[in-house]
């Protein structure tokens, strides 16, 4: 087993079952976020088109990835750029945009694993900061928290949840939370 850097063509070329990983992720509480495979696909297509890009997998020694996180400049992430730091060019600082476990490899430490490995590269890379935003409920917060994050500001976000087997767009308080690297 191993968490490694991956590429572009890598992840083009798994990205129908990494998408549907995604979907079942964030199909679960506190997020029960609603997707289509094609919207997933595109949000990878989108983020493994930034510059300076970092994206991760872990994968099993079967052959196969069990998890993933894709990570890039917050440039790049203009609802996040208002709760940057003063000082701290938005070039330097890392989004930590999404991580994803296949459910059922959790509680294996694979999510700490993919987390504490794009800190690292993140800072090899010549970031100086690393910015975050999750559901105060996730199980990512406490994740975060406990590697030297503290919560900057709070953000509303909407999506579309499956609540009670009805489709409906709501809004969800998240953390945005910040670390020097």
């Amino acid at each position: 087993m191993i968490t490694r850097l991956s590429s572009a063509g890598e992840i083009k070329q798994y990205r129908r079952s990494l998408a549907r990983m995604y979907i079942s992720c964030f199909a679960e509480p506190p997020w029960n976020e609603v997707f289509t495979e094609a919207e997933v696909e595109k949000w990878f297509d989108e983020m493994l088109g930034y510059s300076k890009n970092i994206v991760l997998v872990f994968e099993n020694g079967e052959g196969s990835i069990d998890g993933a996180t894709f990570n890039f400049p917050v440039v790049f992430k203009g609802d996040i750029l208002e709760f940057l730091p003063a000082g701290f060019s938005p070039d330097k600082v890392c989004y930590l945009a999404e991580m994803f476990v296949n459910p059922k490899k959790r509680r294996a430490g694979i999510a700490k694993q993919l987390h504490q490995e794009r800190l690292r590269i993140a800072g090899a890379e010549g970031f100086r900061a690393a910015i975050h935003r999750t559901n105060f409920s996730s199980k990512m917060f406490p994740l975060v928290m406990n590697t030297g994050f503290r919560v900057i500001g709070r953000q509303e976000v909407a999506s579309l949840k499956n609540i009670g087997g009805e489709i409906l767009e709501a809004v969800d308080e998240r953390a945005i939370s910040f670390k020097r690297l």
